[in-house]
């Protein structure tokens, strides 16, 4: 967590060196490039939007063992797993559009990096999909999970109206918003015992 609060914040730094988002770096020369912003920030929150879903479902899905629940065999942990990992390489293609050229460089770069080695290190700890055994688990908590990835979720707010709107400091706003207000909302997760705010396998999945 503290190596990916690291990779963006190098990322979005570079501002200091480069005052224009990588998206305006390459459009501003052309006569539609109003619409050109709208679109490639639209596509930008529909990459956001999908990420967001994939880690809340995956969140949702891998809970604490119960050994009155279904088994869930150790392709659908994998599979689970890696799309986390998807969701959360989706959702930093999605905020890059919002940094410098380098610095969406760098977050692109070094996330996928991130993401790839900590797949390798789950494989070869026996947590991939080859490794894990079937292992009964609870009914999805859709309202964890959502809890647990509101960050995500604001800035998919942020994004729709940053999108429609193209104003900086109403983005720039709304994204400080949704940081503080997942920090708020996960602050009883803060140092609860195993068990006690529902945390299981997927704590594994590295946010």
């Amino acid at each position: 967590m503290l190596l990916r609060q690291s990779i963006l914040a190098a990322a979005f730094s570079t501002y200091l060196l480069d005052p224009d988002d990588v998206v305006w770096r390459f459009i501003r020369q052309y006569p539609s490039r109003r619409a050109l912003e709208h679109f490639f920030f639209a596509l930008a929150t529909f990459l956001i939007a999908v990420a967001a879903i994939l880690c809340t479902r995956a969140r949702a899905t891998l809970q604490l063992p119960s050994p009155n629940a279904p088994s869930i065999g150790r392709n659908r942990f994998g599979f689970l797993r890696e799309s986390y990992s998807f969701g959360q390489f989706l959702f930093d293609l999605g905020i890059a559009t919002l940094a410098p050229l380098w610095g969406a460089v760098l977050l692109v770069v070094a996330e996928a990096f991130r993401l790839l080695r900590l797949h390798a290190q789950s494989n070869f700890l026996g947590i991939g999909s080859q490794g894990v055994a079937p292992t009964n688990f609870s009914t999805p908590s859709w309202g964890r999970a959502f809890r647990l990835e509101a960050a995500k979720w604001g800035i998919f707010v942020t994004m729709v109206v940053f999108s429609i709107t193209l104003i900086d400091r109403l983005a720039e706003t709304l994204a400080v918003a949704s940081i503080l207000v997942a920090a708020i909302l996960n602050l009883p997760s803060f140092g609860s015992k195993p068990g006690s705010d529902g945390k299981g396998p997927e704590d594994g999945i590295r946010a």
